[in-house]
C-alpha cells in the first residue's frame, strides 16, 4: 500500500471515531480525542441535572428547574419571573395589563360572573382572604393572568383569560405555575423544545452558578435560593 493510501485510511478512521465519540490510540502512546468531547457532558443529561434547583430573583420572583431525559422543565413564580421566561411575542403590553385588570375585577366580585366564580372557589376551598397577581403571559393562544388566592390559610394558584365584556374566555384553577420544557442547544444552554416555533424566544443556562435567561429584552440572572437552615440539635 503506498503512502497516500495509508494517509487516506488514517484520516477515514479518525473521522469515524469523531462521529461515534470513540477514543483512538495513536502510535507512540498519544491519542486523538474528538474535539466536541470536552463539552459533551454539559449538554446532555449530566449538564441538565447540574442545573436542577430553585433560583431567586432579587425582585422577588423565582424559578424551579427540574430535569428528565436530558431536558429541563423550568417554571416561573412571580410577575418578574413570568415576564423573563415568557417575554411578550406579538401581544402588546397594554393587552396583558388589560387582562390583569379584568381578572382582578372578576375575582373581586365586581361582575355577576365574578361573584359566581368567587362563590365557587369559596365553596370548594373556603373563604377568600387574599388575592395577588402572579404575572401575565401569552401561552397556548390565551393571554393568561396567573393569580395566587389565599383561601382558609392556604395559597392556591391558577390562571384566567377574561374577555372585554368581563366573561371568562379560559381558565384553570387550581393550576401549577407557567412552565417551559427546554432541550439542549449544544453550547451549554437550553432552548424551548417546540418544533412549531411558537414558544418564547429565550435560552437558558447557568453561568458562575447563576441561572441566566436570555430573551429579546436582555438577560435575567437569578441566584441559587438558600436552603432553610436546619434547627440546632438538642
Amino acid at each position: 500500500m503506498n503512502k497516500s493510501c495509508v494517509t487516506s485510511l488514517a484520516v477515514a478512521v479518525v473521522a469515524l471515531c469523531v462521529a461515534c465519540g470513540a477514543h483512538l490510540s495513536m502510535p507512540g502512546g498519544g491519542s486523538a480525542t474528538p474535539p466536541a468531547a470536552a463539552g459533551a457532558g454539559r449538554t446532555g443529561a449530566a449538564g441538565a441535572a447540574a442545573m436542577v434547583g430553585t433560583y431567586a430573583l432579587d425582585t422577588g420572583g423565582s424559578f424551579d428547574v427540574s430535569a428528565t431525559g436530558g431536558r429541563l422543565v423550568i417554571s416561573a413564580r412571580g410577575a418578574d419571573a413570568v415576564a423573563a421566561l415568557f417575554p411578550p411575542r406579538g401581544v402588546p403590553a397594554a393587552e396583558l395589563r388589560a387582562n390583569e385588570r379584568r381578572v382582578l375585577a372578576l375575582l373581586n366580585g365586581r361582575t355577576k360572573q365574578g361573584r359566581e366564580e368567587r362563590a365557587g372557589i369559596e365553596r370548594a376551598f373556603g373563604p377568600i382572604s387574599g388575592l395577588t397577581l402572579g404575572g401575565t403571559a401569552a401561552i397556548g393562544g390565551d393571554v393568561r393572568t396567573y393569580v395566587a388566592v389565599t383561601a382558609r390559610d392556604k395559597v392556591l394558584t391558577g390562571w384566567y383569560s377574561v374577555n372585554e365584556q368581563g366573561g371568562v374566555r379560559a381558565a384553570e384553577f387550581p393550576a401549577g405555575p407557567p412552565a417551559l420544557t427546554l432541550a439542549p442547544s449544544g453550547d451549554g444552554r437550553h432552548h424551548p423544545d417546540d418544533p412549531t416555533g411558537a414558544a418564547p424566544r429565550v435560552t437558558v443556562g447557568v453561568e458562575a452558578g447563576r441561572l441566566t435567561i436570555s430573551g429579546p429584552a436582555g438577560v435575567t440572572s437569578a441566584r441559587p435560593a438558600r436552603a432553610a437552615t436546619p434547627p440546632a440539635a438538642g
